[in-house]
């Protein structure tokens, strides 16, 4: 009995003194978080039917289910004071749970013409800028609206330029819309802005085929990539042109002058 209590003491020794295992740091790996905004643009300019409330609503739950979080309409045609007529506004909004903003271009005869902006981040503020001092004729105009995407702030617009005038008459508009938000924030510009590109160095266009029917889509180069190419869909309103923009967090401001 005295032997085996020796040899344990022994044993327990041993195990006292014997060097602890090297405990070697663990090492999480950490995803990097991405910042994608997935906008969508429809310009109804060419669209002459009265809206169906169906084709709204299947509208409003495709974009719904693909994840989009912001959506721009150009050129809807309202009537509030009839209650017959169906309201694109309303009838968006009772699918696509977003704040909507409209800004008017043109309110005649009970006939109201405006582009819109539906977004599922907060809309901070808005402006709806109009294009008469630069076109007389013309009652276009482009809404500005500066949204909280949770890691910096955009402004995102939605504009009918004029039709039918001279470059540096757009680039006129566009300075204009640039002016009116003093350069402070990345930009995305939706509608109708058929410029070229290099007129836009901070600036890259979407290209497509179809722009001349969808409309167009510039963005920041110094503020967002391309996260995949776009996508057009066909659907009883028009075309949908649906992009993702991953913010890079680059931005260094929007001075052209």
């Amino acid at each position: 009995m005295k032997r085996f209590i020796s040899i344990l003491s022994v044993f327990l020794t041993f195990l006292g003194c014997a060097p602890l295992p090297e405990q070697r740091p663990t090492t999480t790996s950490i995803p990097k978080l991405e910042y994608v905004v997935r906008v969508a643009s429809l310009n109804l300019k060419n669209f002459t039917k009265r809206f169906d409330q169906k084709d709204i609503h299947t509208l409003a739950s495709l974009l719904k289910s693909d994840s989009i979080d912001i959506v721009t309409i150009q050129n809807i045609t309202r009537y509030p004071d009839l209650p017959a007529r169906v309201d694109f506004i309303k009838e968006f909004s009772k699918v696509f749970d977003a704040q909507v903003i409209f800004g008017e271009m043109l309110n005649s005869s009970g006939k109201q013409l405006g582009n819109a902006i539906f977004s599922i981040y907060p809309i901070l503020s808005h402006a709806n800028i109009s294009f008469d001092k630069i076109d007389r004729t013309s009652f276009d105009a482009a809404l500005l609206t500066l949204l909280d995407i949770g890691i910096t702030h955009i402004t995102v617009i939605s504009a009918q330029f004029p039709e039918n005038i001279r470059q540096q008459q757009l680039m006129d508009c566009v300075h204009l819309v640039y002016d009116s938000t003093r350069y402070t924030h990345p930009y995305i510009i939706t509608g109708n802005m058929f410029l070229q590109e290099h007129s836009l160095s901070p600036l890259a266009e979407i290209q497509h085929q179809y722009k001349k029917i969808t409309g167009t889509l510039w963005y920041n180069r110094n503020a967002f990539t391309m996260k995949k190419p776009p996508r057009l869909i066909t659907t009883p309103l028009g075309y949908i042109l649906i992009t993702e923009l991953q913010y890079t967090g680059r931005f260094q401001g929007n001075d052209q002058r």
